[in-house]
């Protein structure tokens, strides 16, 4: 979750001035729950509170959230009904966002009016704000009986006196009253082992008096260990009998047979997997207490080993985490039976007496949550071990593992997410301890950072070439209507799209290896000189396809949006689309592009930044080498391509003289577009406000056509000027006259070379019999030898295809 608003060392208003409240307060529409969560998360005020022994640092009490949320919206209450201003109330508001999890609770229970649960909110962890299990989106809902009346005739000034409507919220209204859930009654697991001494029983108590204080604190907060493990087992265990297996056996079934599978595993993934691990190690924990018993003396090394089992199973759980949220919420809303089914099991578990949270999405939050908890665990148990107890090593290095564990969870997280949600705005920092960033050289910092920003931007760049997909052409393969019809729907794909999906293939191949470096070698990554290498070398013809096509796909989406109403309505519809970014749909075509040269630029950061010695500053020169082969090989495709839309683009706008058609052949796949570019001409008339008529002039490799361009609308239509001339029949003349002055009726000067007061004459003939010879004027030196020298090339080509013809 981005960060929601500003934390404030007082949590309080003290330091704005009365106007900066009244303009913060004309945004916050206080009946509307997102609106009340963004000032709470400003608000409540955060401490490090002790529970069980544990500190909890930047939590706040339920008491907190009540008399916060009370604050907040007393003016309200009292303009509504003052009956409203109880305590009660705020609870309520308070209970819908813990329901959607805005914050966690310590136990996971459910939020009362007092200071004995400990909360604390999803996007902070510890001292680490930044560092947590990150929402999507706020809490949604409406709280009406905070809501303005909607009769624009009700009185805001009397509050005291409800207008005509019914439902008008000065009318006096009673809150409903509290739901009354069966409270079952807790059985630690401990105690249904009939051969392990419980350790709250009166011999364990007594026999604890005999031992220092800060072991007796220290026993008080492993209880608190096992007890909060096993709530956290018999939670897991809910997700099981509560939710899964009724919803596989569902008949008749509530997801479609072929779906459900498919649905479970996304979901639900490996949580079962987690609760085996929990229980492994909570049965570790009650083994060293039967050996150790009345206090467990060494704790670390079974922190260690079950650290050591987690690595497997908790970065494969919480990394899935966000996706498994969106698929459920997805199921949600275009499945009302599958709503009304968790509805009906929740109801089921609590009329049943179980315990725990009966929420689903509560459910699956909790492994996050209790990895989270180890930690804080582990310090409170260092902090009241003595010196000289050799657990004192065994946990110090349990807690550098679970750290470790953490952030690789965390980077899995990074690399699951693809760019979605806040992470796509972490980087390298938010991923490592200040305390290892401290102890790396400058550079070396740098050098990570690039690395990782280049993996950002792949996974960025993965992702749009995924969207080409899931945006463009699936659209338009499924659009009833059709946008563009059947019969040339998939030559438009082709043109337009190319072989894009090769170069997502390459380069998904390319992030499955960067993100394995980046598994096996965070939190410094030595070197991704050889995924670069081999990618490099395996998408080089791919490229060269693709940005040969480039200018055809452009001029293509051009043409269709100019001439396909319903395709331009798509393309801007797209635009709002959540994963386009407002990019356009021409945005992602040349998305691969400038994809290139941003490698070169990256890689050279990090070989620059790279120490003495490295194999990087050997071996990362070849990378670069072969990276910007690819574009220079790329350049002359590209050119043709350009030159073959220039000549579909001036086909589409060549104007003949009424009555005059004359097919010069643009659309042949070997015409060539040799030269073009502006000229003079004598003028038809006097009507030429500078005595010169501008002209156009195509070059092709079968005609010279001689066009007079006009533009309107913001099109240019080319106006042919003569008959164009076949090769076969041009001659060059003169092309060495001295230059004459550009203003009409100037006597013969000479100029000098460059002078833009002359123009340069060249003179042509067109053999046909209605021909005769042709004067045109450039307008510097260079542009007639240029012209002159491309009008050559052009002829010998033509005798050299003449001379073929005849062999």
């Amino acid at each position: 979750m981005e960060s929601i608003g500003p934390h404030n060392k007082d949590n309080s208003d003290s330091g704005k001035s009365s106007k900066e409240k009244d303009e913060y307060s004309l945004f916050t529409n206080y009946s509307l729950l997102s609106h009340i969560a963004v000032r709470l998360h400003d608000k409540v005020p955060r401490a490090t509170h002790n529970k069980g022994g544990v500190g909890h640092p930047r939590a706040f009490t339920g008491r907190d959230i009540v008399t916060t949320i009370q604050t907040l919206i007393q003016h309200l209450t009292i303009d509504h009904d003052p009956s409203l201003s109880d305590r009660y109330f705020a609870l309520q508001i308070a209970r819908s966002l813990h329901d959607q999890l805005f914050f966690r609770a310590d136990e996971g229970r459910m939020l009362e009016d007092g200071i004995e649960e400990v909360f604390m909110l999803y996007d902070e962890r510890g001292d680490e704000p930044n560092v947590g299990l990150e929402r999507a989106e706020l809490p949604t809902g409406v709280v009406t009986l905070l809501t303005h009346c909607y009769s624009p005739s009700c009185s805001k000034t009397e509050t005291e006196v409800p207008c005509y409507a019914f439902s008008c919220p000065k009318r006096k209204k009673e809150l409903p009253e509290p739901t009354v859930c069966p409270i079952a009654v807790h059985v630690p697991l401990r105690q249904k082992n009939r051969n392990f001494r419980t350790i709250g029983s009166n011999e364990s108590t007594k026999a604890l008096n005999e031992f220092p204080q800060c072991e007796i604190e220290r026993h008080e907060i492993i209880t608190h260990l096992i007890d909060t493990e096993e709530q956290y087992i018999m939670d897991l265990d809910l997700v099981e009998s509560v939710f899964l297996e009724p919803l596989r056996a569902a008949n008749p079934p509530v997801i479609p047979d072929n779906q459900v599978a498919g649905f479970t595993n996304h979901v639900f993934r490996n949580v079962l997997e987690l609760r085996d691990l929990s229980r492994q190690f909570l049965e570790a924990l009650y083994a060293r207490h039967r050996k150790q018993q009345p206090v467990i003396r060494r704790i670390g090394d079974i922190f260690m080993n079950a650290v050591a089992d987690f690595c497997s199973a908790y970065p494969t759980y919480i990394a899935h985490h966000m996706n498994a949220e969106e698929r459920l919420r997805d199921e949600l809303e275009r499945n009302q039976e599958f709503k009304f089914f968790l509805e009906r099991c929740s109801m089921k578990s609590l009329q049943h007496g179980q315990l725990g949270h009966p929420d689903l999405r509560h459910l699956l939050s909790r492994p996050s949550d209790q990895l989270e908890k180890y930690p804080a665990f582990l310090d409170s148990i260092l902090e009241k071990t003595e010196e000289e107890n050799p657990d004192v090593e065994f946990l110090k290095e349990a807690i550098q593992t679970m750290a470790g564990l953490r952030r690789f969870v965390q980077l899995r997280a990074f690399q699951a997410a693809m760019g979605r949600g806040p992470s796509r705005r972490w980087e390298w920092h938010d991923l490592v301890s200040r305390e290892f960033r401290e102890i790396l050289p400058y550079k070396e910092v740098k050098r990570q950072s690039v690395i990782f920003e280049l993996i950002k931007g792949e996974i960025a760049y993965v992702k749009d070439l995924q969207n080409i997909k899931m945006m463009y052409v699936n659209p338009l393969r499924s659009s009833v209507p059709p946008i563009i019809p059947q019969d040339r729907l998939e030559r438009f794909i082709d043109d337009v799209f190319h072989n894009y999906w090769d170069l997502y293939e390459h380069h998904h191949r390319l992030l499955e290896r960067l993100f394995e470096v980046q598994r096996n070698e965070h939190p410094c990554v030595i070197s991704i000189t050889a995924a670069m290498q081999d990618a490099a070398l395996n998408f080089h013809n791919a490229y060269l396809e693709y940005i040969s096509n480039y200018p055809i796909a452009a001029y293509k989406i051009d043409n269709e949006i100019t001439n396909n109403p319903a395709f331009g309505a798509f393309v801007e519809r797209q635009i709002r689309h959540q994963d386009s970014h407002r990019f356009v749909m021409k945005d992602f075509i040349n998305r691969p592009i400038p994809r290139l040269e941003r490698y070169e630029q990256l890689l050279r950061e990090i070989m620059n930044s790279s120490p003495e010695g490295h194999s990087d500053h050997s071996d990362l020169p070849s990378v670069i080498k072969a990276i910007t082969s690819v574009r220079a090989a790329a350049d002359p495709g590209f050119r043709d391509a350009t030159v073959k839309v220039d000549l579909w683009g001036y086909s589409a706008n060549l104007v003949f003289k009424h009555g005059e058609t004359f097919d010069v052949d643009l659309f042949d796949k070997k015409r060539q577009l040799i030269h073009s570019g502006k000229l003079l001409g004598q003028p038809d008339s006097k009507l030429e406000w500078n005595g010169w008529s501008e002209l156009f002039v195509l070059l092709l490799d079968n005609y010279l056509v001689i066009t007079k361009p006009k533009e309107k609308d913001g099109v240019t239509k080319y106006n042919v000027h003569r008959r164009p001339i076949p090769l076969k029949d041009l001659s060059l003349i003169n092309f060495t006259d001295l230059p004459i002055s550009s203003q009409r009726h100037a006597s013969l000067l000479q100029g000098t070379e460059n002078d833009s007061r002359f123009i340069y004459p060249m003179t042509i003939n067109d053999g046909r019999s209605a021909g005769g010879s042709y004067t045109m004027y450039a307008e510097s030196s260079e542009s007639r030898v240029e012209w002159r020298e491309k009008l050559a090339h052009a002829l010998a080509m033509r005798g050299d295809l003449e001379n073929v013809d005849q062999d």
